[in-house]
């Protein structure tokens, strides 16, 4: 269980794909929309199949994903995450996100079905990169990013 940094959430991950989704978590807190605020609308580990994909996982089931304030993102196609990274603002805050984490997570927000609250560690990066890309970035084993 990882608490995000800055915030009243926590967080269910794998241990090492935990660390770089909760510094993620606690950047996105800061400078694109809080997470606690209202009700809990976030969260990581789910044992289920990916949406559209029958029979295979998601990634929660692994612990390598997570979703932010999903009742203010929506859904896959949702039209108010739309509306909301529309705005110049917010797609700068997302873009400065993926500029320091894309190596290694995507934006379920670039997809063409859109998933504004979803971000996840990419295809093919292994728990070896996670761990590099942790160090690299300054993430404790707690998740939290020294700047």
């Amino acid at each position: 269980m990882f608490k995000i940094p800055g915030c009243n959430r926590k967080l269910t991950l794998d241990k090492d794909a935990g660390r770089l989704l909760t510094a993620l978590a606690a950047d996105y807190h800061k400078t694109v929309r809080p997470l606690d605020i209202g009700r809990v609308d976030e969260g990581g580990y789910a044992f289920r199949e990916a949406n559209g994909a029958s029979g295979h996982l998601s990634n929660h089931a692994s612990g390598t994903a997570i979703d932010l304030n999903w009742s203010q993102e929506g859904a896959q196609g949702s039209k108010l995450g739309a509306v909301f990274f529309h705005q110049v603002k917010h797609r700068k805050a997302i873009n400065e996100i993926k500029a320091r984490y894309g190596r290694w997570v995507q934006w379920g927000g670039d997809w063409r079905a859109k998933d504004y609250m979803h971000w996840e560690i990419k295809p093919g990066v292994t728990r070896v990169m996670v761990v590099n890309a942790c160090k690299q970035l300054g993430i404790d084993a707690d998740g939290v990013r020294k700047p």
